[in-house]
């Protein structure tokens, strides 16, 4: 009889465990919305809760507080969902890693750095404008910054390893910043396709120290 109960028991988890995966998602994403639409400072766990239709303790019981709920919608932005696997390990930087020349892996990677970049950049504005008034943001936003030198770093050494890979990776996450995104895209008005294209062939002339052909 014992034998019998641990399946149901383990079914039961997985249950609760994909309920609370759901449930934390719907948060993060009615929080994306109200962030981009209000901006930091108006937005209230209240009404976090009320567009996810939870509770504002379970927004509290999951996140703690609102600087932790926009953690959560920055972490989910930068991969459309919220990643565990080490960046080396991400299947989309196996498939780059695949590659057979390097000029391939940076032009791929541009493109998915422009991707990110394209859905982060509105993010980050509101992380900025709120950054002034609230020390904690301000904090958050250096960190934010600091994690994607990092990881931009690790994975562009990785795709084209080299003495000057440290180099690259600093003059490529300058230029893939969503700030110049912004002026970019929001003040001189070019497309996304425009601005991904810009990125592939600018990174591949820093990275892989060669003009794009």
């Amino acid at each position: 009889m014992a034998s019998a109960v641990k399946p149901r028991r383990g079914y039961r988890s997985a249950v609760r465990d994909e309920q609370a995966r759901r449930t934390r998602e719907r948060i993060v994403r009615a929080a994306r919305l109200l962030f981009l639409k209000r901006g930091y400072n108006a937005t209230s766990i209240a009404a976090i809760a009320d567009a996810a239709g939870v509770a504002p303790e379970t927004v509290y019981a999951i996140f703690r507080n609102k600087r932790a709920v926009l953690e959560g919608v920055v972490t989910s932005g930068i991969s459309g969902a919220e990643e565990t696997a080490g960046w080396l390990e991400r299947a989309w930087v196996r498939d780059l890693l695949a590659l057979p020349d390097v000029a391939r892996r940076i032009r791929g990677f541009a493109r998915h750095t422009a991707k990110t970049v394209a859905r982060m950049s509105p993010l980050h504005a509101v992380i900025r404008s709120a950054a002034g008034s609230e020390p904690e943001l301000a904090e958050l936003y250096r960190r934010i910054q600091a994690d994607r030198f990092a990881a931009q770093g690790r994975i562009l050494a990785a795709l084209a390893p080299g003495p000057a890979a440290k180099r690259a990776a600093e003059t490529f996450s300058a230029v893939s910043s969503p700030e110049l995104h912004h002026l970019l895209t929001g003040v001189r008005g070019w497309s996304e396709a425009r601005y991904e294209a810009w990125l592939e062939e600018l990174a591949l002339a820093v990275v892989a120290g060669r003009p794009g052909t």
